[in-house]
């Protein structure tokens, strides 16, 4: 193989990596979209997610658990549900899943105990932008081809399972996410196995600890 050849394959790599990073970007940017009167500055343009689960149980769970970090100890016990309630018990609490752990603690670095409804939706929107790469990447390996694996990233993403109730229960938004995931990892563990038997297992337990059983 002479130096022409070497640098053709090269730069066909880099091709490969350029076009999946332009599809991973365009989720990103079609979820910001479908979400724009969310993220919008303008306050006569603003929605937010309607009352219900999403308001009423989880933005109160996260309320409850930023406020016991900003206190220095863990969120054990909730005295503002009914007659207390065990949160850190509680499945769909998620106080130890990663991903609103460590959102939480930085919310709380930077504002103290003030957990606003924003900095939850917030987090909502950043799974479904997870949600897309992760079937992008999935698709991608099985059918190795990027328009069907980004039609596929598109459908899951914005269809009707993650569009309609998720977004209302929070811990069923963030589990289904890693499914695709999952499934990158165990599809791509049948050829290389090794870690990607280990990292398989760790994408679920990580989706178990999002709080949907």
């Amino acid at each position: 193989m002479n130096h022409s050849e070497e640098l053709q394959i090269t730069n066909d790599k880099l091709r490969f990596a350029r076009r999946d990073f332009f599809a991973l970007a365009l989720i990103t940017a079609l979820v910001l979209l479908f979400f724009w009167r969310v993220l919008t500055p303008r306050a006569e343009d603003r929605a937010a997610f309607p009352p219900g689960d999403f308001t009423d149980q989880f933005w109160m769970f996260r309320v409850e658990t930023a406020r016991a970090f900003a206190h220095g100890h863990l969120p054990l016990w909730s005295e503002y549900f009914n007659s207390g309630h065990p949160l850190l018990a509680d499945v769909q609490s998620a106080v130890f899943y990663p991903i609103s752990l460590i959102w939480t603690l930085i919310v709380v670095a930077v504002r103290g105990e003030n957990f606003s409804l924003f900095d939850l939706e917030l987090e909502a929107i950043f799974h479904f932008m997870l949600a897309g790469a992760f079937t992008y990447l999935f698709a991608r390996r099985v059918l190795n081809a990027r328009v069907p694996a980004l039609v596929s990233a598109l459908t899951f993403t914005f269809g009707g399972y993650l569009t309609s109730y998720p977004p209302q229960q929070l811990a069923i938004l963030e589990t289904a996410t890693w499914l695709p995931l999952i499934l990158f990892l165990i599809h791509r563990a049948q050829y290389r196995g090794g870690a990607n038997y280990f990292a398989a297992g760790l994408a679920l337990g990580i989706a178990a600890l999002a709080g949907h059983p």
